[in-house]
């Protein structure tokens, strides 16, 4: 059997790749009649910060590198800036007192420092300083029994009623104005950061870990009685632990969020909206190099008037990192961001989602090193739609003009036409004599044809489909004609997979062929429809949809097949009692690739190709492959790959067992395992296991791109049968006569 692979789906399988909006066909033709665009600590957001691209003739005829984003105008017209910084020292170390918290206080920066003493009747105690910049300095609670650690090395505020409140991991503490302990709560998650608002709203970044899944939430914290209480009109994305968030602030009317890769955002925390003050993805700067390493805590943030930020963070002295002692010697830092005109070449690199955490990181980290170019991020404005924002850059390519690295599928169905006009540089020449040996072939086959390479892949991310071994009768892998007829003849009930209505079982039966099973013939222009397979294979989508509303079994699943912890060995897959079903490739079973999402294309019209490989380069290196494991991702890096698998065995044996499985989303948006979760011993993890997971990676393929165009004709003409309105003959009948009237066009 060609290709033996298994895996078993996973969260981001549900989340990340179920629900990709069609666009509409024909962009080909458009595109050739243009020839003839307060103290940080974790989490991951979930929106992407407004963009750069606002469609119009004129941005078209400037090269469609203007930035026209509103919420970068007031402080950088064109979108692309340096950040540069400076620091100041605002309070001093001294090792007599320890700081409790540093934070932006009735308009200017304060430091909260404790002395420690012994009273006879209320044993240890702790008096209370206030410092202000200028030197003078108060006390405000005298005597506060206390134990060590209650007040110290967590994160603090000072209310605007001269309240105190102390949060170390889950728990926190008030202290009133007079100084008496008000509660002391267990609030059941970890508190990444408290802040308070302008009208007296406390804020607390936590993180959610009332699913499997850590999830970094916003949440109101009743200043009276400790209580916390979802804040429903802001969702941030999965994350928690990754050490995504900087840290919450208050702003001048709503709630500020620095996220380390995006920058400053200020949220209304009653309609949720929100806007962008200050990006770091076209800057030079990346927050979590400063501000991640152990010695440095980031306190408290504010923006000014003339968009620069302003952060308050503590480093410890040198006598205390000489010692080890975490306390008492630590001096308040502040630093001022402001923006400067660069003086590098700017490559424009345009996606209609950039939002990928890796890329973004890459992009600075980039940003940071190189001393000639500077990848400015080009995206879509959140009313964008993706056909316009499709249209728009085909039309800027068409005019000479576009974005010097374009990424993943933004150009939508214009892709093809792009492409077949010579759109797309040939990187080939750039690549290096043996450097494709070094990575697996899918890193150079998404965009390969008559010896000219059009794209690269930075990452493997692969999926594949798994079937219940009884549906075929036991055979081993069928072919696409044999898998129809075995779903057709089942006697039972069942689906196809969670979430799959008849248009993706459509196309997950036609999508690996590039003749699409023979009724194409590209060389003669003709095709043919009329076969009783294709009358099959719509008889068998409209079976077996997806319906949430069924307790009909699960016959097949695609599954996120890349992941080391959602592969399924033959182990697995005779445990599971599942076989291997496609994806199904002319010339045998393989995962496929799961999407054009990672893939780097250069414009060919572009000044600066040499500095986009330069940049493309950098994302294949070492360092930049290493860094996708740290996200969860399969390097395409042979070497890199090795040593993510090499952690991942090392975890099996740390823990002496693998869970595989399939995670559901329920209705309401919580997760939980679904019914063929195992666990597997270290044992069963052998070197053939391993062996057969190395092997898929070598083995991903793309799905032809030729026929995506044909795809969409035949989906779109299909839905009437689907709906009962047509027969299936008859969809074939005018699917037949739709794609060759495409094909006459092209011949």
């Amino acid at each position: 059997m060609a290709g033996r692979y298994s895996g078993i789906a996973g969260i981001r399988q549900h989340i990340g790749i179920l629900c990709r909006r069609a666009v509409l066909c024909g962009g080909m033709i458009l595109f050739c009649a243009a020839v003839s665009g307060c103290g940080g600590r974790s989490g991951e957001i979930s929106q992407e910060p407004a963009g750069a691209l606002n469609g119009s003739a004129e941005d078209a005829e400037n090269g469609g590198t203007k930035d026209t984003d509103k919420s970068h105008a007031p402080f950088s017209p064109e979108g692309f800036y340096e950040i540069r910084s400076e620091k100041e020292v605002l309070f001093e170390a001294d090792a007599a007192t320890e700081l409790i918290l540093a934070q932006y206080y009735q308009g200017e920066p304060v430091q909260l420092r404790c002395s420690w003493g012994e009273d006879a009747e209320l044993g240890i105690v702790a008096d209370i300083y206030l410092y202000k910049e200028d030197g003078t300095g108060e006390l405000l609670f005298a005597k506060i029994p206390d134990l060590v650690n209650k007040l110290t090395r967590g994160i603090g505020l000072l209310a605007q009623d001269g309240s105190l409140y102390s949060v170390k991991g889950q728990f926190v503490r008030k202290w009133d104005s007079q100084g008496s302990l008000a509660y002391e709560k267990d609030l059941g998650m970890r508190v990444r950061d408290i802040c308070q608002l302008v009208d007296g709203t406390i804020v607390v970044l936590v993180d959610d870990n009332r699913d499997k899944f850590v999830r970094a939430t916003l949440m109101e914290l009743k200043g009276d009685t400790g209580d916390i209480v979802n804040l429903t009109s802001v969702m941030l994305g999965l994350g928690g632990l990754g050490g995504y968030y900087m840290g919450i602030a208050a702003g001048q009317e709503g709630l500020l969020v620095m996220e380390r890769s995006d920058g400053i955002c200020e949220i209304d925390i009653k309609s949720g909206s929100r806007q962008t003050l200050l990006s770091f993805r076209n800057a030079t700067i990346d927050i979590s190099s400063e501000y991640g390493s152990t010695d440095k805590t980031l306190h408290d943030f504010r923006m000014l008037e003339n968009g620069e930020a302003q952060i308050l963070w503590e480093e410890v002295g040198e006598e205390t990192k000489e010692t080890g002692i975490p306390w008492g010697n630590k001096m308040v830092f502040s630093e001022t961001l402001h923006l400067v005109e660069p003086d590098k070449t700017v490559l424009v690199l345009r996606g209609y989602d950039l939002s990928d955490r890796w890329l973004k990181e890459q992009v600075a980290e980039f940003n940071r090193m190189n001393q000639t170019y500077h990848v400015m991020l080009d995206a879509d404005e959140e009313d964008v739609d993706e056909e316009d924002f499709a249209r728009q850059t085909s039309i800027e390519m068409a005019a000479g003009k576009g974005p010097d690295i374009l990424y993943g599928n933004v150009l939508g169905d214009y892709e093809q036409g792009v492409l077949e006009k010579g759109g797309f540089a040939d990187l080939l020449p750039y690549v290096e004599s043996g450097m494709e040996e070094q990575y697996f072939p899918v890193a150079f086959a998404s965009y390969r044809q008559e010896g000219a390479l059009y794209g690269i892949n930075t990452v493997v991310r692969a999926t594949g489909w798994m079937m219940k071994k009884e549906v075929l009768g036991g055979q081993e892998t069928p072919d696409v004609e044999a898998l129809v007829d075995a779903l057709l003849a089942w006697q039972g009930e069942g689906m196809y997979g969670v979430n799959c209505d008849e248009e993706k079982i459509l196309r997950a039966f036609l999508e690996g062929s590039e003749s699409l099973w023979g009724m194409i013939d590209w060389e003669e222009g003709v095709c043919d429809f009329s076969r009783e397979l294709f009358v099959k294979m719509l008889q068998a989508a409209k079976r077996y949809p997806y319906d949430i509303e069924k307790d009909d079994p699960i016959l097949m699943n695609e599954e996120l097949f890349s992941s080391f912890y959602y592969f399924g060995s033959t182990v697995v897959q005779e445990k599971t009692g599942n076989i291997v079903v496609g994806t199904l490739f002319e010339d045998g079973c393989y995962a496929k690739k799961q999407f054009r999402g990672a893939d780097f294309m250069v414009n060919a019209n572009s000044a600066h190709k040499e500095g986009a490989w330069e940049f493309i380069s950098f994302l294949l290196g070492d360092e930049a492959q290493l860094a996708l494991t740290d996200n969860g991702e399969v390097p395409v890096k042979r070497t890199a790959f090795e040593k993510s698998l090499e952690k991942s065995l090392n975890r099996v044996a740390d823990e002496k067992k693998v869970e595989i499985g399939t995670y559901i989303v329920t209705d309401d948006g919580r997760i939980k395992k679904g019914a063929d979760f195992q666990t597997y011993s270290e044992k069963d993890v052998t070197e053939e296991w391993v062996e057969e997971y190395r092997q898929a990676m070598e083995e991903v393929r793309v799905v032809p791109l030729r026929t995506e165009s044909i795809l969409k004709i035949v989906c779109q003409e299909a839905q009437d049968y689907f709906k009962g309105i047509k027969s299936a003959e008859q969809v074939a009948e005018i699917v037949e006569n739709r794609v060759q009237l495409y094909l006459d066009e092209r011949f």
